[in-house]
């Protein structure tokens, strides 16, 4: 099934996934992001060495770099998202939105399994990529600077691994509906039960 503006016929959402109204998913994504921080953490302190910096150079840290960085990273990831939205169904162009702190793309296109999993982990690899190389390129000093946004760029995307786990689970005809904080599943496969429209939910 190709990426497209017009649901095709036969399909109907089967899940539905919204970090705003679900409070209990909210909570389990948050806890999880903190167990990735502690263990991205402890991984970074181990990795120093091989950097050539210290593994006590806490005191190395750029706090006006990791201020920046870190009020930026929500809208360059959700920018990242929306690139990779365009590229893959170019129509109807993806809306950015600001939720307090937090910054979302969303889309009405429907995306097939494939080309939702490159969206998910697009500002992933993009900004882990980037991050990575700072260290080599501005030298050792930059490790600890660099390697807290790294941890900041994995943690803050549990939330897109959850969805893309989720994903792969589904039906291969599966299609996804991303509109920001809500996730909109829909398949025309008899291996899923639909769920019920507003009418049939008055009957």
């Amino acid at each position: 099934m190709k990426n497209t503006q017009q649901l095709p016929k036969g399909y109907r959402p089967f899940r539905i996934i919204d970090y705003k109204r679900n409070n209990s998913l909210s909570v389990k994504i948050n806890f999880l992001a903190i167990g990735v921080c502690s263990l991205l953490y402890i991984l970074t302190f181990r990795m120093a060495p091989m950097f050539g910096a210290s593994a006590q150079g806490l005191d190395q840290i750029s706090v006006p770099f990791i201020v920046i960085g870190a009020i930026l990273y929500f809208p360059l990831h959700e920018l990242i998202h929306g690139l990779a939205m365009v590229l893959l169904c170019r129509k109807p162009v993806p809306k950015f939105r600001a939720d307090g702190i937090l910054a979302y793309a969303g889309s009405m296109a429907y995306y097939n399994r494939s080309s939702y999993l490159l969206i998910s982990f697009a500002p992933i690899v993009v900004w882990g990529v980037v991050l990575a190389v700072l260290p080599l390129l501005l030298g050792s000093g930059m490790y600890w600077s660099a390697s807290l946004l790294q941890i900041l760029n994995l943690a803050g995307a549990v939330g897109d691994i959850y969805v893309a786990v989720a994903m792969l689970r589904m039906p291969s005809d599966t299609l996804v509906q991303d509109i920001g904080v809500v996730r909109v599943f829909l398949s025309a496969s008899d291996r899923v039960t639909p769920l019920p429209t507003k009418k049939e939910q008055t009957q």
